[in-house]
């Protein structure tokens, strides 16, 4: 144990008396020497995308005793004050998550959010601390910071004296590292037509399918969300003698993106959960037959869509139709 510890420890608070049993008043003091105290990633990865979502789970262990025995036991209300502070300064992480326009920095929860997973992991990682009475706590951490950070914990006794993780060279600290979000080029978006659904009334002669997919390193980025979608429906009127327009509506997990306002259409939404293909979007055009109900009074040229992926980074895609008279949905 380093010089700052052994001067804490041989100048402690003034002791009181604690009987067995009996819950100690918040003056007591229930442990005096650390013997083990961690800050590592237990899942190994310690570089996130500063998108403000996506989370780095980050573990705090610490072992106490008292006056040098046996290791004691940690109280509930010594517990619940592990908390992250930034390395050198002592300063606590903000417990909070990220909204739009917030300051720039780095912020944890106590709560995982499942929606957005870590970037992919191969080497050693920490074992952490084993064996009896460890008590670990989990922080999940977020960043929209350009920079790194050095991370520690602090742990305050009941007396209110407040240690540092820091003060001890095995784990006592850690760094997490930052990456911009991921801006991907045209060619790893790939849109492609996969057929036609079965689908027929008095408004629409057929559907066709179209799936977009997200490609990176050979790899499958799952899209999860349309965050944003203009127009709601991509109108395209028709020169062929058989159809009077076409129209298209896109899904994500079946479910259709909610629409700004009722359109005059027949939508074939419940074709959707029939394509649903896993983390990608699917788009379903509609060939409006003539003598229908269906109205097209006003063309898009381009349909923008912004799309969130499995790690928490937005992307801008522009799906258009071709000038043909049977038109096909492409990326501009």
């Amino acid at each position: 144990m380093d010089a700052e510890f052994e001067q804490e420890f041989n100048n402690p608070a003034p002791m009181h008396g604690v009987q067995e049993n009996v819950a100690p008043t918040p003056a007591a003091v229930t442990w005096t020497d650390i013997t083990d105290f961690q800050v590592y990633a237990p899942e190994g990865g310690t570089t996130l995308y500063a998108n403000g979502k996506q989370q780095l789970k980050v573990r705090v262990s610490i072992r106490v005793k008292y006056k040098g025995l046996a290791t004691v036991e940690l109280d509930e209300q010594t517990l619940s004050t592990l908390t992250l502070v930034e390395s050198g300064t002592g300063t606590p992480l903000v417990h909070d998550r990220f909204n739009p326009g917030d300051p720039i920095g780095w912020r944890y929860v106590l709560e995982r959010n499942e929606t957005f997973k870590s970037l992919p992991y191969q080497g050693p990682i920490v074992a952490g601390v084993e064996g009896t009475k460890v008590y670990s706590r989990d922080f999940y951490v977020s960043t929209n910071a350009s920079t790194s950070i050095s991370l520690s914990a602090s742990v305050t006794r009941s007396d209110g004296a407040v240690f540092y993780s820091e003060a001890i060279k095995t784990n006592g600290r850690l760094t997490l590292n930052s990456i911009p979000p991921a801006v991907y080029s045209h060619n790893q978006f790939q849109l492609a037509l996969i057929g036609k659904t079965p689908y027929e009334s008095k408004n629409i002669s057929k559907v066709e399918v179209y799936r977009l997919r997200l490609i990176v390193d050979q790899h499958q980025v799952d899209i999860l969300k349309i965050d944003s979608l203009y127009p709601g429906i991509f109108l395209r009127k028709s020169s062929h003698p058989d159809y009077l327009g076409f129209y298209t509506s896109a899904y994500i997990n079946g479910e259709e993106y909610p629409f700004a306002e009722l359109l005059p259409f027949e939508m074939p939404h419940a074709r959707a959960r029939y394509h649903n293909y896993p983390g990608a979007v699917t788009f379903l055009m509609s060939y409006a037959t003539k003598g229908g109900d269906s109205q097209v009074r006003t063309e898009h040229d381009a349909w923008n869509m912004v799309l969130l992926d499995m790690y928490g980074n937005t992307h801008t895609v522009m799906v258009k139709a071709s000038e043909h008279s049977l038109p096909e949905l492409r990326l501009s």
